[in-house]
């Protein structure tokens, strides 16, 4: 609803074939503060819906006794515009609900329920429309992330049907998004990469565990090579629902790598020349090279690096999250892992900014089995990074969104104010969604509980932490203590700022009390 048109008194359509009650609502209605307009008949309220664009909500009786009830005129309304729709009927066996919940979910009111009820549910009803569209901005700017970005976006089902497609991906494969959705992966790859391609999505819809690989493609008699990664994607109660599958073409930089090893004589000038770092490790982890690369991507002069230890380094360069996984990485594969490996981390620039990076490793090992070093290239991911946060970030509150009558999802922005809140707010603590909006939310946290959490999540963004749990009284809309249960999120842009953060809050006051 845009309440800029009709902030003091919403448009209301009032359909119902008894006059008497027809009337009786349309006073009650009215007392309330909203304008109404009334008809007879399912046929009416459609021709109104049409000649008249500010109609805010439809109060539709379902048992009308004309050609169309009161279902069927909803289902034709929506067909053409999207409006809240609450039903009005007299029945309140569960065959009736089912087939109003298959139109619309907006609620509906039982006839003799009374004027609190009616208007409540009114006005829940807008909360909830209102949430809705808020969740529609949110999926078309997570729509427009997957269509700008450089990288190709595929979504697939667990039997290899396309669900989304990005201009990028499709580009590639020869056509637009329209070509590919509901087709199989078979219908356009290769048998052997469909292959490929639909026992990693098993592997991924079973596990859950995110897959990283490399493949070559043949596309239009053209052989090309993409780094893809595939994760799942869950739905609100955790159940794998479908693959997220993000693509990058790696072929000219596969063919820049095959080069360095076909033709040692020219390593040295595509080294100085590649928009990537190439460094080299002898065996004793000591930097012998490094491109001069490194000093436009990350500030550092290549004479920072030379003749120093790269366990030395680590700590003062990967970020402090990070730098232990790595290390212990590093020192599984010395044992004799061989291959290339492939890890993406966190690295401080020189001027201590933040940024993503994935290294390319070649660990070189002897005839005889000895470790004689390792040759790698690092590239900065930090822009893939921040399409993929952006994506999950999105998401979340998609996701999320399912009406959860004891658990809320709030985002808020760097300023901790918040930008959403789902409409279970009103079930917990009595809240409309509205009443949060733009503001901050701690204004409901006990005052002897307020200091002590706000010390709490500074001290989280100031060690750069991604996740915050927290338990801590809070005022109802009516003046009641309960207790709550956060668990956070939290999200830092390209420079290490902090940059937001989505929270789901549950109320644990029974728990609290049994204690």
């Amino acid at each position: 609803m845009d309440k800029s048109a009709h902030e003091t008194h919403p448009l209301l359509l009032l359909v119902d074939d008894n006059a008497v009650i027809a009337m009786n609502h349309k006073m009650v209605l009215q007392k309330n503060g909203f304008e109404v307009i009334l008809v007879f008949s399912g046929e009416a309220a459609i021709k109104t819906v049409k000649d008249n664009p500010s109609i805010d909500m439809v109060l539709m009786d379902i048992d009308l006794d004309e050609e169309i009830d009161g279902v069927e005129a909803t289902r034709r309304i929506l067909s053409f515009r999207e409006v809240p729709v609450v039903f009005l009927t007299s029945h309140s066996e569960r065959a009736f609900v089912k087939r109003v919940k298959e139109i619309t979910n907006y609620g509906y009111v039982l006839k003799n329920a009374g004027e609190f009820v009616l208007i409540e549910t009114i006005n829940m009803a807008f909360d909830l429309f209102d949430a809705r569209q808020a969740v529609e901005r949110e999926k078309e700017k997570y729509k427009r992330v997957i269509e700008s970005t450089e990288e190709s976006v595929i979504t697939y089902d667990a039997e290899g049907k396309v669900l989304l497609i990005n201009p990028k991906a499709a580009s590639i494969l020869g056509g637009v998004a329209d070509d590919f959705i509901g087709k199989q992966i078979h219908e356009f790859l290769p048998s052997a990469n469909a292959e490929r391609g639909m026992s990693t999505i098993r592997s991924v819809m079973q596990t859950g565990k995110s897959v990283r690989q490399e493949t070559e493609v043949e596309i239009d008699g053209v052989s090309r090579c993409f780094e893809m990664r595939y994760q799942s994607i869950r739905n609100e109660k955790g159940l794998i629902t479908s693959v997220l599958q993000i693509s990058l073409e790696i072929t000219p930089r596969k063919r820049a790598e095959q080069e360095l090893h076909e033709l040692e004589t020219q390593y040295q000038l595509v080294a100085e020349n590649s928009t990537d770092v190439i460094y080299v490790l002898d065996s004793q982890l000591d930097f012998t090279y490094l491109s001069p690369s490194v000093k436009k991507l990350f500030g550092y002069s290549v004479a920072d690096f030379n003749s120093q230890n790269l366990y030395m380094l680590m700590d003062q360069i990967i970020h402090s999250e990070d730098v232990d996984s790595i290390k212990q990485q590093i020192k599984k594969r010395l044992v004799g892992d061989l291959g290339q490996h492939i890890d993406d981390f966190r690295v401080y620039t020189a001027d201590r900014h933040i940024r993503w990076v994935e290294v390319r490793a070649n660990y070189v090992y002897g005839e005889k089995g000895s470790f004689k070093g390792i040759v790698g290239i690092i590239r900065d991911i930090t822009r893939r990074k921040t399409a993929e946060q952006a994506l999950f970030q999105n998401s979340i509150i998609f996701e999320l969104f399912e009406e959860l009558p004891s658990v809320t999802v709030v985002k808020l922005d760097a300023n901790l104010h918040a930008e959403y809140v789902s409409p279970s707010m009103w079930n917990v603590l009595g809240y409309t969604t509205q009443y949060f909006i733009g503001s901050s939310v701690m204004e409901v946290v006990h005052t002897e509980d307020r200091a002590g959490l706000e010390e709490k999540i500074a001290r989280t963004i100031e060690t750069k932490s991604e996740s915050l749990f927290s338990e801590y009284r809070v005022y109802t809309k009516t003046g009641k203590v309960k207790w709550v249960e956060t668990r956070a999120r939290l999200f830092y842009n390209q420079k290490g700022e902090f940059d937001g953060a989505v929270y789901i809050q549950s109320d644990v006051t029974e728990r609290k009390k049994r204690r």
